[in-house]
């Protein structure tokens, strides 16, 4: 009775267990990248979670090496056509997950606009997973 009792309990501690860890777990990808607008004030944010983002932004943006808006813009533009298009293929599943709700036609500022393009080019070069499919293009930082 003592056996199968310890029994029960050891099966009941594992399955509830191996219940907790699923719920703690989440895919590596998930919420990447969240562009969120404040549609009284016109307020964008602008949130990534990627580990090791905002240092390699840190270090590799400068004043010196600015570019102007319609500059960033036109970039972003591009990445985020391509980066929702590789998020409806099931092949590229596993990065491009989150579809970006950007507005091509939406001032987003500056600051914004700087930072996403940033961030695209931060998982080409970091990451080296390719977004724009345009063989051997060096594109500056």
């Amino acid at each position: 009775m003592k056996i199968a009792l310890l029994y029960i309990s050891l099966l009941s501690f594992a399955l509830l267990s191996c219940n907790v860890y699923q719920r703690v777990q989440t895919p590596v990808s998930e919420n990447l990248i969240d562009l969120e607008t404040d549609k009284e004030d016109k307020e964008h944010q602008l949130i990534i979670l990627d580990p090791g983002f905002e240092t390699w932004f840190i270090t590799n943006w400068s004043p010196a090496q600015d570019r102007s808006y319609s500059y960033y813009k036109h970039w972003n533009d591009q990445y985020v056509q391509a980066w929702n298009f590789k998020a409806m293929q099931p092949r590229y599943a596993y990065f491009f997950e989150n579809i970006i709700q950007y507005d091509p036609h939406e001032n987003y500022g500056m600051e914004i606009t700087r930072k996403l393009y940033y961030y695209f080019r931060w998982v080409e070069i970091e990451l080296r997973i390719p977004i724009l499919d345009i063989p051997r293009m060096r594109r500056p930082i």
